[in-house]
């Protein structure tokens, strides 16, 4: 029984594939090739020259880079089914080659992970714990496992506002098979429980609430600051996956970081203005339509209902002839009696309407859901965490499809290796100029040649 601490979807399609595909002969040997850093001694390979693959050092910093689903050994259908496969191992080795290279002076664990086993966790924790050095992690997703690692790894910094954290808990699942009968000796009626009966789910829960217990203990120690292993499992999601934002208003983590610029400068030098308009400019150049659209119809909606101040007091202690003739009741009295506050006002509007937008972008991107992003541009939605479930849901959506074309081109090529029909092409999807195109009424490039050509 392999006991999981992995997001859902990404423990069932490695479930789902090992229970309908076969992988060759050379396709194993191939990936045991390719996974040498997971096996022989981790102190005498630390000591060697060669730097594990997942590991690489600039300057004085090392980064220790945590990708694809967590075991304890190789895994080849974690490898092709989990988005990538990392072993507990290989992160030991990275930290102690660290440890042990006297250039490295800090360490910044680069994660993107759904989690992964039980067995060989802890053994990671212990080697994070254990480290001398300055530890620091950046994260687009930390979820269970992987966020026990994260919690024991300093500061959390989120890559952007649509990381993942959390799916703090522990699960099996069982394939129930009508024509197996299993038996045990009289005193050792637990050694295989009957999950289908109540008795059976009870005794596997009973470990699963072992396993967690040690599994959330991790955490809040690894977090520190008097944290306590029930806050952790009362509010650190209660196994939900939270956004990044969400997850640092909970504690699980430190920082989210702004978006990319495009080029750098020093944080001294960037004014928070210069970070926003540059973004909005990447976003320009990306999707202009639909920026173009937006902005106007920020510029041209109200704005935000202005405070009105009381008038200013004269030296005779009186409001002066001017500002008691001032009444404001429409936007354009504003505009006409007091312009800077009218600026600003839309100014506001416009910024709030940008950020909006941006934040939507953001998640389409993230999730591949850019269609899910312009409908809610479109309608006027605020980033909610109704919203937000949609982006995880269309996200969650289109991995099981890309999970099944997977499955589907797993099997075809074994079907291929014997003489089989080949398998069919994955359909093309639109790429986002199309999708904009399409939310704006825009027609598209074909259409386009296609007048051309009448004309």
């Amino acid at each position: 029984m392999t006991t999981w601490l992995i997001n859902q979807d990404v423990g069932m399609a490695i479930a789902r594939a090992r229970d309908r595909v076969v992988p060759t002969p050379d396709q194993i040997a191939a990936f045991l090739a390719e996974a040498k850093d997971a096996m022989g001694d981790v102190q005498a390979l630390a000591l060697t020259a060669d730097m594990p693959r997942n590991m690489s050092v600039a300057g004085d910093i090392a980064e220790i880079r945590i990708h694809g689903t967590l075991t304890k050994a190789p895994d080849w259908f974690a490898a092709y089914y989990g988005g990538g496969n990392c072993t507990y191992r290989s992160i030991v080795l990275a930290l102690a080659h660290a440890q042990a290279n006297s250039q490295v002076r800090s360490v910044i664990l680069n994660i993107d992970s759904p989690g992964g086993t039980v067995d060989g966790l802890h053994d990671a924790i212990g080697a994070l714990q254990s480290f001398t050095k300055p530890l620091s992690v950046r994260a687009s997703c930390a979820c269970s496992a992987a966020y026990a690692l994260a919690a024991n790894g300093g500061k959390i910094t989120a890559e952007s506002r649509a990381a993942n954290f959390g799916s703090i808990g522990t699960a099996v699942s069982f394939y129930i098979d009508e024509n197996v009968v299993t038996l045990t000796n009289s005193d050792s009626p637990d050694k295989r429980p009957d999950v289908t009966k109540t008795e059976g789910k009870k005794v596997v829960v009973e470990y699963l609430d072992a396993v967690n217990d040690l599994f959330v203990e991790a955490i809040a120690t690894g977090r520190g600051g008097g944290l306590t292993e029930q806050t952790v499992a009362k509010k650190f999601g209660r196994g939900a996956v939270l956004l990044a934002e969400e997850a640092m208003a909970r504690g699980m983590i430190d920082k989210v970081e702004k978006p990319t610029l495009g080029y750098s400068r020093s944080d001294s030098e960037n004014s928070d203005e210069e970070a926003e308009a540059m973004d909005l400019a990447t976003r320009k150049s990306k999707h202009p339509a639909l920026v173009a659209e937006v902005l106007k119809d920020a510029a041209t909606a109200p704005p935000p209902a202005a405070v009105q101040q009381p008038p200013a007091a004269t030296a005779g202690g009186g409001a002066n002839e001017k500002d008691k003739q001032m009444e404001i009741k429409t936007l354009k009295d504003l505009k006409s009696q007091l312009p800077d506050l009218y600026e600003e006002a839309v100014q506001s509007g416009v910024t709030q309407e940008r950020e909006r937008v941006v934040a939507h972008i953001d998640l389409g991107e993230a999730y591949e859901a850019m269609p899910t992003a312009l409908g809610f541009i479109k309608s006027g939605d605020d980033l909610r965490p109704t919203v937000a479930s949609k982006y995880l849901a269309a996200g969650a959506k289109r991995k099981a499809v890309g999970d099944r074309q997977q499955e589907t081109d797993a099997v075809a090529a074994v079907v291929n290796a014997n003489g089989g029909p080949p398998a069919a092409p994955a359909a093309v999807e639109k790429d986002i100029g199309d999708l904009v195109a399409d939310a704006m009424g825009l027609p598209t490039v074909e259409q386009i040649r296609a007048k051309k050509k009448v004309a």
